[in-house]
This record gives structure tokens, sequence and C-alpha cells, in this order.
């Protein structure tokens, strides 16, 4: 699909597909401090709604996306590109009562909406008094329409801007659109970007996302360093006499407010992949950003006078593509029987609801929330399944050979090991509505409790048997897992439990106390509450009767036909297939915010505890914090630990197949081994590229880790993801955590070049050359967080040296 349409050689406005038509386009004003762009800076395209539903299938509600272009800096932008999607209804007639519309220099300008903006009194209208004198009408300037209503519209409005006409532009197109909710890719650059022009006084941007009451909802959310999607108030910029009619729905009547609220989401949350990769899902293929824009050392950065067409069409394509993006996915996974009226924030919620939709039919311990499409999890002991968290360990990374591997090697990796866990027919799933607690006794039987589903607390002993390890201890000064022991004492899951008496484990049940509050209402008819220790072993429950991931199953298919079918959307399905079906079942969450130290004294109770961050013009701003964790809605640890042990389990048959000998590393999922491909025996039901086979990804002459996701490895051929066959290549690889390889890179092929773009054959030259313990010197950003914490500029580029010892 051609990208853009031209007029008379000229760009026009994005190609959107067949049958969107272009409404009007308008240009930039002249500047002498501009250069002469001829590409529209406001485009309006519109698609009927009928048509627009043969096409798409689903409508999408109204949502906004916007892009910021800089020069390097994100404190520091240039050009702001964004798009507005909403359906909307014309009137053929547009009056307004006492008033008719006039004509400015020959035409009647209207407004994105189809109004017209220049109005006059039409006094010959108005009534008279008894002298005659015109009186305005009681509804004097109220809009009146006339007519038959014309048919729904589908409606983009895509453009750009400078970015010191930000503040004239923006609010007032997002207040005309009527738009809520704006999306941006990796939102927290985009988020730094747009605060240093809407309020440039701040000394940092988090200084105005500050809750100064414990009652109020935090106008800002993170997802760990980064921001998960924050609240702004535009009406300032809007006039100093802005108010706007709502519908109050507590009250059930209209109210005049003077605010506009947006929402500003990160949609890499929603869709983590690449915006490159969106645009090859989308057909709408992505361009690299200009080096005008991210080289300092380019003779025209910082030129305004340098930026030219192509450079604004890129801008505004970004803009097209995530568009195009989330509404595909929207569409894919209401076609896959998505039952939400809006887009959630995240990934995870979405494949959760979408399992919990599926089951809410099936059992009890999944209902839908009071007034709310949403679905939670159901308990009948709360206290249970939070001591069952314990469980819970995560996946297994692992260094088994700690020096380099210089012998032919391969890598093997399972198909999407999560969901092939979930649909496999021998796992049993707890039923955790039914939590029983098994009091301690002088004489437990594990056996007994063994029969249920559920937890088990036990003091473990390993046998000299099994060379690999299946039970992880945690290093009480790193925190970092450690799968060398040979005995502890933890909770396991029934499941695991089992798995390890049949590998040889000797299990000690052990006994284990914790407090319970007890409320009764004594004889004076008041309410008594005391804590009581209770000591337990086992926590056991039935097995569910019914797979409760039985719709992932359907998810797989889905992706299958779509690749079957060469169709990009299977990219989707598999993020929502890996990132949707397990870590929502595990979520816990502090509530955490923003503010004063002043506000925290004044306006927030006891519990909540003050960490100051930073002095700003004399008054401490930092977090605020209930150290109480909270379970969220969806919460459920014991379904959550059992899917983590499954994916454990299967990785650990595979590993004695292979021989332990021969294991190199371990991660999740995948195995790296000392071995030629022919010299390794793997049973072939096991290999193969269906849901819970092998495959192997990659051939290897060269492997070196030094510790989990630290390693280098040269591949000599790689797994062609559309055959599955191996093709010979020449690739060298390395990843260490923490370090950007990309980025140095980029360091070295600037300190050498100045400008441009590292050839392939720098990049391999660097990276045969590299060693893990070198010095590693990269460029990387100051985050939002870290620049609040230590006093520095967020959204700046800084020069990061690490080096492993």
């Amino acid at each position: 699909m051609s990208k853009w349409i031209k007029n008379k050689g000229e760009l026009s406005h994005p190609n959107l597909g067949q049958d969107w038509g272009l409404v009007s386009r308008s240009y930039a004003q002249s500047r002498p401090d501009r250069p002469n762009i001829t590409v529209p800076s406001l485009i309006i395209q519109e698609i009927s709604k009928t048509r627009f539903m043969k096409q798409w299938g689903y409508e999408m509600r109204p949502f906004g996306v916007i892009d910021f272009e800089t020069w390097r800096d994100f404190t520091d932008p240039c050009v702001c590109s964004f798009l507005f999607y909403r359906t909307i209804q014309h009137n053929k007639q547009y009056h307004r009562s006492g008033m008719k519309a006039v004509e400015v220099g020959g035409v009647i300008r209207r407004s994105i909406n189809g109004y017209p903006l220049d109005w006059v009194d039409d006094t010959d209208k108005w009534g008279r008094d008894e002298n005659d004198q015109p009186v305005k009408p009681k509804t004097y300037g109220a809009y009146v329409t006339r007519g038959k209503k014309s048919e729904k519209m589908i409606q983009v409005i895509s453009g750009w801007c400078w970015s010191d006409e930000v503040i004239d532009v923006l609010p007032n197109l997002i207040e005309e659109s009527g738009i809520k909710i704006i999306y941006a890719h990796n939102a927290t650059v985009d988020i730094i970007a747009c605060m240093s022009l809407l309020f440039p006084d701040l000394h940092h941007p988090l200084q105005h996302f500050t809750s100064p009451d414990e009652k109020e909802k935090s106008p800002i959310l993170f997802k760990g360093s980064k921001i998960l999607n924050c609240k702004i108030d535009i009406a300032p910029f809007l006039g100093d006499d802005y108010k706007r009619v709502v519908w109050n729905y507590k009250d059930k009547k209209p109210e005049t407010i003077s605010t506009y609220e947006i929402e500003l989401r990160d949609s890499l949350s929603l869709l983590p992949l690449p915006l490159s990769s969106l645009g090859w899902v989308a057909g709408y293929e992505k361009t690299k950003t200009p080096e005008l824009f991210t080289n300092e050392r380019h003779k025209d950065f910082k030129n305004y006078m340098a930026i030219d067409n192509e450079m604004i069409r890129y801008a505004v394509d970004d803009c097209v593509i995530l568009w195009k993006s989330l509404l595909e996915f929207w569409c894919l996974v209401k076609g896959m029987g998505y039952h939400g009226t809006t887009a959630p924030l995240t990934i995870g919620t979405l494949g959760f609801q979408m399992i919990a939709h599926d089951n809410a039919s099936k059992g009890r311990h999944i209902v839908k929330k009071s007034r709310s499409w949403k679905y939670k999890a159901v308990h009948n002991r709360v206290d249970l399944d939070s001591i069952a968290r314990e469980c819970l360990t995560g996946g297994m990374t692992r260094v088994f050979k700690d020096y380099p591997i210089v012998t032919p090697s391969f890598g093997i990796d399972a198909r999407s090991m999560y969901p092939s866990v979930e649909m496999d027919p021998n796992n049993t799933w707890p039923d955790f509505t039914k939590l029983e607690s098994i009091i301690w006794d002088d004489n437990p039987n594990l056996e007994s409790v063994l029969k249920y589903e559920g937890a088990v607390h036990v003091h473990w002993l390993r046998p000299d048997s099994d060379k690999i390890g299946a039970v992880a201890t945690r290093d009480p000064k790193t925190n970092n897992l450690d799968w060398n022991q040979y005995e502890g004492t933890r909770w396991l899951t029934m499941c695991q439990a089992r798995f390890l008496i049949d590998r040889g484990y000797t299990l000690t049940p052990i006994p284990y106390a914790y407090e319970k509050t007890r409320t009764k209402i004594n004889d004076e008819e008041e309410r008594v509450t005391w804590n009581e220790v209770i000591t337990i072993y086992a926590i056991v429950c039935p097995a569910l009767n019914f797979n409760p991931f039985e719709v992932v199953g359907e998810w797989y298919d889905k992706r299958i036909e779509l690749k079957n079918n060469d169709d990009p959307r299977e990219l989707l399905v598999k993020l929502l297939m890996n990132a949707g079906s397990f870590g929502k079942w595990v979520e816990i969450n502090f509530d955490q915010r923003l503010a004063s130290e002043m506000e925290w004294e004044d306006h927030y109770s006891h519990e909540w505890e003050f960490k100051g961050v930073q002095e700003i013009d004399g008054e401490m701003i930092g977090y605020v914090k209930n150290p109480t964790p909270k379970r969220a809605s969806n919460t459920a640890n014991l379904m959550g630990a059992y899917i983590t042990d499954y994916a454990r389990m299967a990785l650990l048959k595979m590993g004695d197949l292979i021989g332990h000998e021969h294991l190199i590393y371990c991660d999740t999922d995948s195995w790296k081994i000392s071995l030629p491909i022919e010299g390794c025996y793997i049973p072939d039901d096991l290999m193969g590229r269906e849901l819970g086979q092998w495959a192997i990804e990659n051939e290897m002459d060269y492997f070196h880790a030094i510790k989990p996701k630290q390693y280098k490895t040269h591949f000599i051929s790689k797994e062609d993801r559309t055959t599955g066959d191996l093709i010979k290549c020449d690739i060298w690889k390395i990843r260490i955590k923490g370090v950007n390889v990309k980025g140095v890179i980029k360091h070295l092929w600037l300190e050498e070049h100045g400008t441009g773009e590292p050839t392939n054959a720098f990049s391999h030259e660097v990276l045969s050359q590299l060693c893990l313990a070198d010095k590693m010197r990269f460029e990387r950003l100051v985050g939002i967080r870290e620049s609040f914490r230590r006093n520095l500029e967020a959204g700046k580029w800084m020069i990061q040296d690490k080096q492993n010892r």
C-alpha cells in the first residue's frame, strides 16, 4: 500500500486504505524561523461507518495518538505529530439561537466537527420589547441542529505542529475532537517532552502529579521505572472562562465543570513490540528516524531549517502506524471473544479477562464484578492463598558451565512453554474456592495430603541422582535463586511435591505458624478482635473438573490459522498467548503515590509512610506508600505457582533426557547443549513446531556464559521461522544484563565515523572481539523516576560505563 497520496507531486494525506475520503487539509503558516513545509499540518479523512465495519468488523472507542520528535534529549522537542480517531455524525444544518454564521475571507470557516467558527448577532430574529428594541432570546447562543442527521462516519484527524505551537494547537484540537485517551509508544519519554512544553517552570515533571489527599485517585501510575498512564487537565490552555456541561452519573443530572482531563497511556504495555514490528503487522512500513534528530554530531543538528517534508511525513506516519496497530489488535481480540467495551492498560489484563470470561460459565472460581464487564477471582480463604504465594519460584535461569565452549553445540527452545503446560491434558489445576488448612499434629500424613491439590510445607532432601537440581533456595545476601543446594525448607505446590518424590527427593512435613485475625460479638454486643496463632503444614483443595485454560488452545489454533495464511497478525496472538496467561494470577500491588511532606502530614492516615526524594522550592517531595500489600481482584497465587511449576517440570524432564553432563545453560524454556545435533538423542515425538514440542533454534561453535542472562555466542546456523529449517549463518551475539549492546556498537561507530549507522560488517567485527569482561560504554536515557531520585534532568542521554568483574 502506498503510504501517502500525492497531489501535484506534493504529499497530500496518508493512504489509510480503501474508501477513505479526504474531507479537508490545511497547511502551516509561513514563518521566517522555520522551513517551508508543504505537508499539510491538519488532515481530516473519513469513511462511512458501514464501510468501516465491513473492512474491520469492530469499532474501537475514540482515542488519540501523539509523538514528539526531539533534538536528541526529550526535554528539547522540535516537532509534535498527532492523530485522533473518532465516530462523528454530521448534521445538515448548524444554527445558534439568535445568531448567524458569517464569512471570513470569503468562506465560512468551520471546526473539525463541521460547526461554523464565526458568528454575529442576528437581531432580525430577536423578539421586541414595548419600545420595539431587540431582546435576546433566552436560549441565546445555544446550538440548534435542524434537518435529518447524516450517516455516521469514522473520522481520522492527523497532522503536526512545531513544538512552540503545541500549547496553541493541541489542547483545542483535543477538546474539539472530544478525545479523552491518548496513546504514545514508550509514553514516558513523550510525557517528558509534553510536560516540558505545557509546564516549563516545573523543576521536575513528576512534581505535577502529586496527590494532595489520600482519598483522591493518583493521577499517575507507574510500571516499574516507567509511566503506565497519567492524567493531565488541559482546561487551563483552553481559556480562562472554559466550561463544559457533562452528565453526572451519580446524581443523574447534567453539571457544568471547568476541567478537561486527558489520560496519556503507554501503548507498549498493551502492544509490547517495537514500532517497526507494528508497522509490519499493520501493513504500513516504518521508516528510519532521521539522524538529524538523534545525532548531536550531525552537521544540521538543532537546525530547524534543515527539517524537510520527508521528516515531517515520517513523524505523522509514526502516529498512523500506532493507530492502525491498536485498531488491528482490538479487532483481532474482539473476533477472538474479548468481551470488554474498552482496551485495558496492559496485555496481561487483556489476557486474564479473556480467560476469566471463558471460565465464568464453567465454575465458581471466576465471577463478574458488580456493575462491570470485568471479572475477578473468588476465594473462600484469602489467607491461605496468600500463604500459597510462598510456593512461587518463577523460571529457572542457570549457568552449568561457566567457561567457553568451543566445540559444536546447539540450542533448543520449547514452543510457547506456559501456554503448552496450560493445555497439557495430564495437568490438574487447583479449585481455589475450596481451600482448607491441615492442622499440624505429631504424625502428619504426607501421603494423604498429596492426593489433593494445594500446597505443603516441607523440609526437602535432594538425592545424589539428581545432578541438575529441581528446587531453589533464595540467597539471603543477593536475593538470587540458588539451585545447587541439597536441602532446605519451603512451601511446595502439590504438583511439584509429587514430581520431586518421583525424582527421588525426601520430603518431610514441617509445621508452619501464622496469625489469623478473629472477631466475635461479646455479651455486651461489642465487637472484639484478637489474633490467633494457627499451626498448619498443608493447604488442600480438590482439582477443578475442567481445564481453565481451554481458551488458550483456541488462541493457539487462531495463531496457526493466521500463520498458515501469512497473516502478520499471528505475532499479536503470540504476544497474547505468552503475556496474557500467567502474570495476572500472582499480581500484588502497593498503593504508592507522589506527595509533599506537608500533604502527607495533613491528609494521609497513619498507615501511610513518607519517603522524601527531593526538595523543590523549599518543600520536600517524595513517595507516600501504604506498606500493606494489596491483592488484585484477579490474584490467585496458587494457580500462578502451578503454572510456573509445571513449566519448570517440563524443562527439567528435557534436561534429564539430554543428560546433565551436556548442559551448558538454561533460561525458563530453553537449553544450550554441548553436543553436536547428531550426537544428542531426543525422541521424535518431542521435537517439532507444535505447541508443547521442542525445536532446534540454532547451532553454535562458541558459547560462554558467566552469569544468568550474561553470555556470548557465535551462531553457525539459525532456525528459519517460516520453514523451521536450519539456515547457515555467521552471527555473533552478546547479552549482558543492564547493557545496551546495540548502544555499545553505535557508540564505537560514532567515535570512529562521527555520523551514520553501524554497518553489518562493523557490528560483526565488534561483537566478535568484545569479551564479557570488557568495559562496555554506551549511551542511555535518564529515566523519569531515576532522575527524580538522583536530582537529574529527566529524558536526557548520558554516557554509561559497565564492566563485569
